[in-house]
């Protein structure tokens, strides 16, 4: 599988010719240098979970709905055999 630099990726010339929202460098940064152990990822999960349990039950409700389809397409995608490195 050949690699591609960042600057000749499809997305990284693209960038210029859309005006992007504050969220986009930190998706773009997003464990850059390298992932999250399990137990970081757990914390963050747990501090997630907490924010949405305080808003209330739609929250919630909406934070399951999310995790369900989450989980599901993670599932289907490891039962294609797709490699996303």
């Amino acid at each position: 599988m050949t690699s591609l630099s960042p600057l000749s990726s499809p997305g990284a010339i693209e960038n210029s010719k859309f005006k992007c929202d504050e969220t986009f460098q930190f998706w773009k940064d997003f464990q850059r240098d390298g992932f999250a152990s399990a137990q970081e990822n757990a914390i963050e999960l747990a501090a997630i979970t907490a924010r949405f349990a305080q808003k209330g039950p739609e929250c919630i409700d909406f934070l399951a709905r999310h995790v369900a389809r989450s989980g599901y397409h993670e599932c289907i995608a490891g039962d294609c055999g797709v490699d996303y490195s």
